[in-house]
């Protein structure tokens, strides 16, 4: 459903109306798009996600007020702005509920109370490793300036193969490389050590450029800023 307020000319508009979203940038305009396509039963990794956010929500609820408290007085220390650094940050339950997806995305326990430490360091580079057995695996060399590495992790998220090498990354497109479990979280191992994946959700043949992003976990989940980049694959 739709909501606008009105005025001499229409002010602005959000909500859904039909097949089409409605919402308001943050420089004013209103913008229309198509909604997603509406597709059948969602699928295994749609109902992975579901039930991991089902129960951090549910954690949520659990938690002593000195414990919101203390994710609400975290996200302001270390989250005061949006991702472009204008607007208000996330909320603590936002940043509870980011932390405690990957540590359940990763087989870990979810953790109520809040980090004492602030979010890792991100990642220097990554590049390819060794070249690959075949399309459906990836070997990646990732450097980094966390010592020591121990209970902390390394998401790693690739796109399908890029239309052309001078592609911009779509961020959307990323998904981790093998799907929400453990295996896409493996534990960060020393800088400049190599990362083999398989079997890929996508193939990616040989000599073809696609997007990956590297995010280093810590231990209680919090994300360190992204780092996103074009490689090209290598076959054996």
């Amino acid at each position: 459903m739709a909501e606008a307020q009105l005025s001499p000319i229409l002010k602005s508009l959000s909500g859904e109306l039909g097949n089409f979203i409605f919402r308001q940038t943050k420089n004013g305009p209103v913008v229309c798009n198509p909604g997603p396509a509406r597709t059948g039963l969602p699928t295994q990794q749609q109902q992975l996600v579901q039930a991991i956010l089902s129960t951090v929500t549910k954690a949520w609820k659990t938690a002593s007020d000195a414990q919101r408290a203390a994710w609400e007085e975290y996200a302001r220390t270390y989250f005061p702005h949006d991702k472009d650094g204008v607007g208000a940050g996330p909320s603590g339950q936002a940043v509870f509920t980011k932390a405690n997806f990957y540590l359940q995305a990763a087989g870990q326990a979810v953790q109520l109370g809040a980090p004492t430490t602030p979010p890792p360091s991100p990642v220097s580079s990554m590049a390819i490793g060794a070249a690959a057995d075949d399309e459906l695996q990836l070997r990646l060399t990732v450097a980094h300036g966390i010592s020591p590495v121990t209970n902390y992790r390394l998401l790693v998220e690739v796109t399908p193969p890029l239309v052309s090498a001078a592609r911009k990354v779509d961020v959307g497109a990323l998904r981790a490389v093998l799907g929400i479990a453990a295996g896409s979280y493996p534990a960060l191992q020393a800088s400049g050590q190599q990362y083999t994946f398989s079997p890929l959700r996508v193939a990616l043949p040989d000599g073809i450029r696609f997007g990956v992003r590297g995010t280093i976990i810590s231990p209680s989940g919090i994300p360190s800023t992204p780092v996103t980049v074009t490689l090209m694959q290598a076959l054996v």
